[in-house]
């Protein structure tokens, strides 16, 4: 007599074990995500600080070979033929190491004028959402050099000594900061590029065009120091103005700075040190940083 077989193993999950094991992943995912994205803020943040320190090192190396002189500018010009008229950053770009001169790229350009229009890596900051705008194949940004970063002109107004104009302290003087490269509008011709090169006048690019990659620039009408008192104190022409943090690039003021990070804007000291600035800056410590030889007392 044969005796039929049961078989009471169970293949497979049940549907409530398969719920609970998706609800630990999706706790361990929920978990991992943050922490992932803090690697990659904090990887963008040392490539930006990398980049903006170069930029440091290439303006000591001008200095070295020009007497200690900073490269100069003016705060307000009109003459289109001056040197003065130029971004700091125009002149500092032929000693950063590793990268084509600005003739060199002008004879890319002259070859073909789309090769090279993202001119130099190292002035593109990973966290500029704006940069995305500067499309190869839009006409409005071909011949310019923009950049992510920007040049203080109240260390660079005139044509300063690196070891005798700061009187502040070179460690507690700005020399660049970062920023969005664009300032996009709704009207495309109303869009602002910063430029390391020299472009118009300063009354032709306050409502539109390109201007000099530069800020608290008085011939560009940006928000600029204000020095009273003694002991003397320093506060912004524009009260309660010192950087905005990575606001909608629309939304955005072209005539202060944009932090390109939540925790603060990275900036880099005349002496090469490197800092991040944080958004609860008391706006007299900021714009004491700004100015070179005011004599105020910056704070930590």
């Amino acid at each position: 007599m044969s005796k039929s077989c049961r078989f009471n193993g169970r293949v497979g999950f049940s549907l409530l074990e398969l719920i609970v094991v998706m609800a630990i992943f999706g706790v361990l995912i929920g978990l991992l995500l943050p922490a992932i994205q803090n690697v990659r803020s904090a990887a963008i943040r040392m490539q930006s600080a990398n980049q903006i320190r170069q930029i440091s090192l290439g303006m000591h190396s001008y200095a070295s070979a020009n007497d200690n002189a900073l490269p100069p500018s003016r705060n307000i010009f009109a003459d289109m033929g001056s040197e003065a008229g130029v971004s700091p950053l125009g002149h500092i770009r032929d000693f950063m190491d590793a990268h084509p001169t600005i003739a060199e790229i002008e004879q890319m350009r002259k070859a073909n004028p789309r090769s090279n229009w993202r001119w130099c890596k190292a002035f593109f900051s990973p966290a500029d959402p704006t940069i995305a705008l500067l499309r190869e194949d839009n006409e409005s940004f071909l011949g310019h050099y923009p950049s992510s970063y920007s040049a203080n002109m109240y260390a660079f107004a005139g044509r300063p000594n690196l070891a005798s104009s700061f009187s502040d302290g070179t460690s507690n003087t700005i020399a660049f900061a970062e920023r969005y490269a664009v300032i996009p509008h709704t009207n495309p011709n109303r869009a602002v590029v910063y430029d390391c090169g020299f472009w118009v006048p300063a009354f032709m690019g306050i409502d539109g065009s390109s201007r000099r990659a530069t800020f608290a620039d008085a011939g560009w009408l940006d928000v600029v120091p204000v020095t009273t008192g003694n002991p003397p104190v320093s506060r912004p022409s524009v009260p309660g103005v010192t950087f905005a943090v990575r606001p909608e690039p629309i939304l955005a003021d072209k005539h202060y700075l944009q932090a390109l990070h939540q925790s603060g804007l990275i900036v880099a000291n005349v002496d090469g040190s490197v800092r991040t600035l944080r958004p609860s800056i008391q706006e007299t410590v900021f714009w004491a940083m700004v100015t070179r030889d005011a004599g105020e007392i910056a704070g930590d």
